[in-house]
């Protein structure tokens, strides 16, 4: 904003009535809403974060320079203030924490970067998490020579540690912005009914890193095998199903080159729903990953097995998809994604 030559009644003279104390913050409100609106266009959140919070959690978004306003037993400087890392309400609102890097800026040298954060233990049932990255540019780009910049970060669950991990390749040195964001998933008679207006449905912001890569053009690594969201692991709509992965981890190693998965209904009386899978890799046509995968019912139906045989080593992505005719028809659903690192035989 520019606060030279100003003109009457903008958003600059407001803020400055306010900095000179000629007006107050209600009656601004009251300015903004004195022709009324529109009956529906306005909602009223409370936001209990802001009740009674935790000087631990309110010093990353609110920074009194009295020192006995932060109500801290070890008050922080405004220089560690701003290095924090640019923190939401949102993130305390699902319980998050940082584990590896609590600083705004990520240098790194490495050509991967790894990422964790933390949430409490049993919530990744109730938790969905996504990711952004775009250049550190005057328009976000999200793009780099043609490709999709969110093939080259990826995020999986690590159900064991409770911690979300994410990894970052940077196509080229330079600054970038990862964005994080969670919601909250729907339960599993919320999705079989698709009653999806009973939960809050959407993505909110968490935290935001600044990236800065510091690494030779030639150190670059290709970008990761999926070709829309980075997210591996079960999918929200392996609820619906009522279906796991025998495998619990989101990454594979495939130290032969080959491996199989197998999957099964948490309700061992109930035969499993279609499944479809789906092998990918940066090195390989679709056509010639489709005779690299075996599928098939064991069991009687009551388990289903992916038969996968690596062409050569490298990463590949696995989707599995779900279906119910009676209920779906001919539509299935992505229930579960997998990383493979294919090594050589």
């Amino acid at each position: 904003m520019n606060f030279e030559n100003i003109k009457t009644d903008s958003p600059e003279q407001i803020l400055m009535d306010i900095r000179e104390e000629k007006t107050t913050y209600a009656d601004v409100f009251l300015t903004l809403f004195k022709n009324g609106v529109d009956k529906g266009k306005i909602f009223y959140r409370l936001k209990m974060n802001y009740f009674l919070p935790d000087p631990g959690q309110l010093i990353y978004t609110h920074f009194p320079h009295d020192t006995e306003w932060q109500l801290l037993h070890e008050p922080i400087t405004l220089k560690e203030f701003q290095s924090f890392p640019f923190v939401r309400i949102s993130f305390f609102k699902y319980n998050l924490s940082m584990h590896s890097h609590c600083k705004a800026v990520v240098e790194s040298t490495d050509p991967e970067i790894r990422i964790l954060l933390g949430f409490p233990s049993g919530s990744e049932k109730s938790l969905s998490f996504s990711t952004q990255l775009t250049f550190d540019d005057q328009d976000s780009t999200e793009n780099y020579n043609s490709i999709p910049l969110k093939r080259y970060v990826r995020h999986e669950v690590l159900k064991k540690k409770s911690r979300l991990a994410i990894y970052v390749r940077p196509p080229k040195p330079g600054a970038y912005i990862l964005s994080i964001s969670v919601k909250r998933t729907q339960n599993e008679v919320a999705i079989a009914t698709e009653a999806s207006g009973s939960v809050d449905n959407r993505y909110e912001d968490v935290c935001e890193y600044g990236l800065m890569a510091k690494i030779s053009p030639k150190a670059c690594l290709p970008p990761f095998p999926h070709e829309d969201s980075g997210g591996y692991g079960q999918m929200e709509h392996a609820k619906r199903f009522n279906i796991r992965a025998v495998c619990r981890d989101a990454t594979v190693r495939a130290t032969q080159g080959t491996v199989e998965l197998r999957f099964t209904n948490k309700d061992p009386s109930q035969p499993l729903p279609r499944l479809m899978g789906e092998l990918k890799s940066t090195a390989f046509s679709e056509e010639a990953m489709k005779h690299c995968i075996v599928q098939r019912p064991l069991s009687n139906n009551k388990e289903f097995a992916f038969s996968i045989f690596l062409p050569d080593a490298g990463e590949y992505n696995l989707k599995v998809y779900a279906n119910d005719p009676k209920r779906d028809g001919g539509t299935f659903f992505l229930v579960s994604a997998l990383f493979f690192e294919g090594w050589k035989r």
